[in-house]
């Protein structure tokens, strides 16, 4: 099939990818001038089934509709509290579940997860791919509130077979040997499976062999419009006669609105961001050999080949200038706390910020849209990076119907009207 992916962050590459992989004719359109040059730029490089990511999930069920909603509309940013898209959202969020259909999405997440790592692996291997990578990651938990909120969750993990360990003073300092452990550490649980990588060195790469698949990628354009009759006609800003697809892939973050408005498609996603700081490593023995996470302060922090990247200030919303000097701030005092002297704070230290979709019940959204030959694959929140490869795969399984339909189901767009 002549298949058409707008956007080309992480989700959009490996999409491009599989698709190629599967022998269709696949264009990719991105409105920058190169591949992961918004959201996928400058990750924290998480690859985590721990979930440990900012939004992975929905609050843990509670009793009372009312408390549940009172909770998830507090996140709304005040600009966004009244509008009927973010009243949707937020009712959606704030949904009872029971603990079983929580802890089944919870599982799904967790095993897609899983499986987009093995994914990641299979083509590193097959495509003979390198790029920076770590494993291991530490959740600190620094208060008694740390210590009670993620026992139900590990629990959970521990439940799906990811392995985790709560580590003595000793085991503690072999870890992760440069901590600054002076921080009243309560206790850290260890994660040996979780990994860390650079997303945007692999989405650079990937690129590479996409093309080599003979997918195409046309850089500099914005999609206009979308129409359906019964193909679809793509039209690009500046260009008079619209193209013709069998089909269309919108990988496109927070542009998915202009596009899917008119195509009367609706999914409750929310806007959220954060932040991330990357700075040299003035000397590695004093950084991190993987990835750390403070539970108390939600603010992660890794080794991303010689660099050492904080990432945190997780917001639902867009973000104002207040935000972004706090979050700076923050994750500065982050990296001296937890790895003083470890790196060198100079006008080469990049601040970035990043958007992500997030969905009503923190899953992401891949499949069929009602509008017949329009696919999406976005709402990953913040574990887009994690989620890649095994969301790439298993849209294109849909796509070519190469399994059955309950796989994709559980993250299908329809499932919001069930």
């Amino acid at each position: 099939m002549k298949i058409a992916v707008v956007g080309a962050g992480i989700i959009g590459i490996t999409t491009a990818y599989e698709l190629a992989l599967d022998g269709h004719e696949v264009t990719v359109y991105e409105k920058n001038n190169s591949v992961a040059e918004l959201s996928s730029f400058a990750t924290g490089g998480s690859l985590a089934a721990s979930l440990t990511q900012a939004f992975s999930h929905t609050v843990w069920p509670k009793s009372g509709a009312l408390v549940r909603f009172v909770s998830s509309a507090a996140m709304l940013p005040r600009k966004e509290l009244f509008s009927m898209s973010a009243f949707r959202w937020a009712l959606a969020w704030g949904k009872v579940l029971s603990l079983e259909q929580f802890q089944s999405n919870f599982s799904a997440n967790a095993n897609l997860l899983n499986q987009s790592v093995t994914r990641l692996g299979e083509i590193c291997h097959a495509e003979k791919i390198e790029f920076e990578q770590s494993s291991g990651q530490l959740v600190l938990l620094r208060s008694e509130a740390d210590l009670n909120v993620p026992s139900t969750k590990f629990a959970a993990l521990k439940e799906l077979g990811i392995a985790h360990k709560t580590l003595g003073d000793a085991e503690l300092s072999n870890t992760e040997p440069s901590l600054n452990c002076s921080e009243d550490i309560q206790s850290a649980v260890y994660f040996p499976g979780d990994l860390v990588g650079n997303c945007r060195q692999f989405a650079q790469l990937l690129k590479d062999k996409a093309v080599a698949a003979g997918a195409k990628f046309v850089f500099n354009t914005s999609v206009n419009s979308i129409k359906c009759n019964p193909r679809v006609d793509l039209s690009l800003m500046g260009t008079p006669e619209a193209i013709q697809f069998d089909c269309i892939v919108l990988c496109t973050g927070e542009a998915l609105a202009e596009l899917a408005e008119p195509l009367k498609i609706k999914v409750p996603l929310m806007a959220a961001h954060a932040y991330s700081l990357s700075a040299l490593m003035r000397e590695p023995l004093n950084g991190p050999r993987s990835a750390i996470f403070d539970a108390k302060d939600g603010i992660g922090i890794a080794r991303i080949g010689n660099r050492i990247r904080a990432t945190g200030g997780a917001k639902i919303g867009r973000p104002t200038a207040g935000d972004r000097k706090k979050a700076q701030e923050k994750l500065y005092r982050a990296i001296q706390r937890f790895f003083p002297g470890a790196a060198t704070l100079s006008n080469s230290t990049q601040f970035w910020q990043s958007s992500t979709l997030i969905s009503a019940d923190s899953m992401p959204v891949i499949g069929e849209t009602d509008v017949p030959r329009v696919y999406i694959n976005v709402g990953h929140g913040f574990n887009g990076w994690g989620m890649a490869c095994g969301s790439a795969r298993m849209l294109a399984d849909d796509l070519s119907q190469h399994v059955q339909a309950n796989r994709t189901a559980t993250f299908s767009p329809r499932r919001f009207k069930r």
